[in-house]
Parts: C-alpha cells; structure tokens; sequence
C-alpha cells in the first residue's frame, strides 16, 4: 500500500490566499493511506492539496475518479546525456543570449507564457491572475536564485528580449524550470539556441544529464524536446483536491 505525508506549502498558500499543501510519498511507517491522508489535511485546515500518481496506482486513482477530485495535469519528465549534447548548430544571426541578473516586463511575461499548458491555468478554481501572479514569482525567485540556479535571456539585435531559459542544479544533474519565446519570433531557431546554452552551462557546471517537465497536454512541448534530442523517462497524473 502506498503511504503519504503531509507537506506545507508556504509560497503557494501565500500566493492564492487559502491553505495549501501537497501529499508525497512516504516509505516510512509515519505515513498515511490515501484516503485518510486527505482527512487529515481536512482537519487541519487545508484548502487545497496536491496530489502525483502513477499509472500503477490503481487505487488512489480510484478514489480520485470516485469523488470527482480535479485531474490537471499528466506531467512528463524528459532528459538528455550531457555528454550526447552537441552545440554544432549556428545560433539564429542577430541573438546573443547571456545570464541576467534583474528580472524585467519581457521576462515575466515570458514565464507566463512559459506556463500556459500548466495545472495552475487548466484548474479553473485557481483564477488566470493568480496563475499568472505564480510564474512572475518564480521568475523573480529564479532572477534572487530562490528557484534556479542561472537564468538566460535571448535577445535580438536591438537589445529586446525574445527568449528565456532558467536552470537549475539537481545533484548531478541540470533542470530546466522555465523556458519560453516570444510568440512573435517562434519557430526562429530561438529555442534550440536556449536549449544549446543549457548544455554549454552544465558542462560548465560538471553536470551529467538535463531534465525538464512539460504536460502531455502541451503537444509542441514534447515534439520540441523530442526533436532535440530528448528522450521521455517518466511521467504521473497530477490532481488537486479542494477541501
């Protein structure tokens, strides 16, 4: 049987106004079922919980579909050796892309847009300024080094911003958190100049392997990583249970 445990999220409950937490799995006896796990949450006050599960877990997705609990989001990993990484490709004529240490308009506005396909946006209980308030946070939190580790703009030859990337390190290996481009400049060979950075960075950072989540939902996402090489190495259905 899988167990769970109650975690605190500060940021999120800040941020939306209610209580908010998130259940995870627990190896240890401390830990609860499924169902009495969000009993206890209920208890305490929470508002809102998240929830990950796997295709395997037969059960809780049965209480999820039972109680028309909010399903969000199908979450997928992708990853690519370091190593396999080349940065052959000439980057777009005109762009420079170089790490910035202020967040701005354009970049936050590009982390919005970074997260249109997200859970926050497809739950209609969380309103479209509230979701759009959590990516401009993470933005700032990535630019103070809260969330990411480095943060890279691509901007034109005008000094506009068309494109961002903001990284992190996990162990051994890099995360992208947020990467967008500007609607208007898409399908430019701006992205793959971002993603060719992130590469140069981990080496940079002795770093084995980049990872990134998308949604399943978010169809140009997956094709774009798949396309640079990335390879999907997992995935688990987000719910959020409102209490």
């Amino acid at each position: 049987m899988v167990l769970w445990a109650l975690r605190f999220l500060q940021f999120d409950t800040d941020l939306f106004g209610i209580k908010t937490g998130v259940l995870d799995r627990c190896s240890t006896d401390d830990g609860l079922p499924l169902v009495d796990a969000v009993a206890s949450a209920r208890e305490q006050g929470l508002k809102l919980l998240y929830v990950s599960l796997e295709k395997a877990d037969e059960l809780e997705i049965s209480f999820m579909v039972e109680h028309n609990i909010n399903y969000v989001d199908d979450k997928v990993t992708f990853h690519r050796s370091v190593a396999d990484a080349t940065t052959s490709t000439q980057p777009t004529s005109g762009l420079i892309v170089e790490r910035v240490d202020a967040t701005s308009p354009q970049l936050e506005e590009l982390a919005i847009a970074s997260g249109h396909a997200s859970r926050f946006f497809a739950d209609s209980n969380i309103s479209r300024e509230a979701a759009k308030e959590l990516f401009r946070r993470w933005m700032q939190n990535s630019i103070k080094g809260l969330a990411a580790k480095d943060v890279f703009a691509a901007k034109d030859d005008v000094g506009f911003v068309v494109g961002m990337i903001t990284l992190r390190v996990v162990g051994e290996h890099g995360d992208i958190g947020l990467i967008a481009v500007d609607p208007s400049r898409r399908n430019g060979g701006i992205g793959q100049t971002l993603l060719q950075k992130s590469f140069e960075w981990a080496r940079e950072n002795s770093l084995t392997t980049m990872t990134v989540v998308t949604q399943r939902a978010n169809e140009g996402a997956c094709r774009f990583y798949k396309k640079n090489g990335f390879e999907e190495m997992g995935h688990v259905f987000v719910y959020h249970v409102w209490l």
